[in-house]
């Protein structure tokens, strides 16, 4: 295999590391505010702030993955009218659950994301991060419903909108897919700065 090769994607390997603490660290600190609000009935751990980075790092793996497994990227101009059907869908949900501090935590944040990345930020990785979101849900499925089952983290009932997948409150799928896209955001961005490593999602 090309020396090229190997020697750019360690280097990316290297730049998902930051991306990932970043925005683990950032998402682990929601996830204590909502531990103070009372809206998770677990006590926040030193294993819950780990939680959210490693989390967000195997995103990152299953993304970089799927770019050099399948670099095509014809699907990208769709990408723009999801996000916009995606901002529709989520303030809707914010708009009727903004009294739920689960959903106001989960939508608000990939509200904003969403929004500077498809109409502020010049980068262009959309497509595929969408395509790394719904192969990363099994990841975050198997990992959330292990928590959930062995009760490392339980959600007020009265603060989610009562809305489960599995044993998933429905907003949490969201709340990943925010963390996902802030960590693909800036991995993206930290590639950006170091243009000779490839161009956006390689």
């Amino acid at each position: 295999m090309d020396n090229t090769y190997l020697q750019n994607s360690s280097v990316k390997w290297m730049l998902m590391l930051p991306a990932a603490l970043i925005s683990g660290l950032f998402f682990s600190l929601i996830a204590w505010l909502l531990v103070l609000l009372g809206v998770q009935t677990i006590g926040y751990s030193w294993q819950e702030l780990l939680f959210y980075p490693v989390l967000c790092f195997l995103g990152l793996l299953v993304y970089h993955f799927l770019n050099v497994s399948f670099p095509n990227n014809d699907l990208e101009k769709f990408s723009l009218s999801f996000s916009n059907l995606l901002l529709g869908i989520g303030t809707g949900m914010l708009f009727f659950t903004y009294t739920k501090w689960l959903s106001l935590f989960a939508f608000l944040p990939l509200l904003l994301l969403l929004f500077y990345v498809e109409y502020v930020n010049k980068l262009r990785f959309m497509y595929r991060f969408y395509r790394a979101y719904f192969a990363g849900l099994l990841v975050f499925y198997l990992a959330y419903t292990m928590l959930i089952h062995y009760q490392f983290i339980s959600y007020q009932a009265e603060e989610t909108m009562k809305l489960n997948i599995g044993s998933i409150p429905f907003e949490c799928y969201f709340y990943f897919m925010g963390m996902l896209l802030s960590g693909i955001y800036l991995f993206e961005l930290f590639k950006s700065k170091n243009g000779k490593y490839g161009t956006a999602g390689l």
